[in-house]
């Protein structure tokens, strides 16, 4: 019903026939052979539902409600499942603003400091990155970023 294949570039495709005869592809990346073959039979017992027009087994509608959004928009994408609610976004720069102005219990000094770690934060990411997308990466890509405007250890640090 469904097959995985392996780009040369080592990432990893599950391609399926839906019920209207057209090919899907769900582009995995580079994952392992076992977690490629471990969603494909999710994606197998997902179209077994379908075509039979029964509901899914309970395992596969638990493993369904586990996977994060990038895996699941996928999924939605080529009609396998419905998309999930999006979330609001939070902007980074309402976050911080908001987050100083609440903290009433530090001194002036402490927040001078973190005015510059407000404003640092702003010029790199933008006033209105989604804070849910800031991944680990991109906080080291911000550390490298401050080290590069010459900054002190100590102070990048902090």
């Amino acid at each position: 019903m469904a097959s995985t294949s392996k780009q040369k570039n080592g990432r990893r495709t599950i391609q399926f026939n839906a019920e209207s005869g057209k090919r899907h592809s769900i582009r995995l990346g580079k994952i392992s052979q076992r977690n490629a073959e471990s969603i494909k039979t999710r994606v197998e017992r997902i179209l077994e539902a379908q075509f039979g027009g029964q509901a899914l087994e309970a395992d596969t509608a638990q493993w369904l409600g586990e996977i994060d959004d990038s895996l699941h928009s996928k999924l939605a994408k080529v009609g396998l499942v419905e998309a999930r609610e999006q979330k609001a976004v939070q902007a980074l720069g309402v976050f911080l603003d908001d987050y100083v102005t609440r903290r009433i219990d530090v001194k002036e000094a402490t927040r001078v400091a973190w005015g510059h770690t407000v404003r640092n934060l702003k010029d790199f990411f933008g006033d209105d990155a989604d804070l849910t997308s800031i991944s680990e990466g991109d906080a080291d890509d911000f550390k490298l970023h401050l080290i590069g405007l010459g900054l002190a250890s100590e102070t990048v640090a902090k």
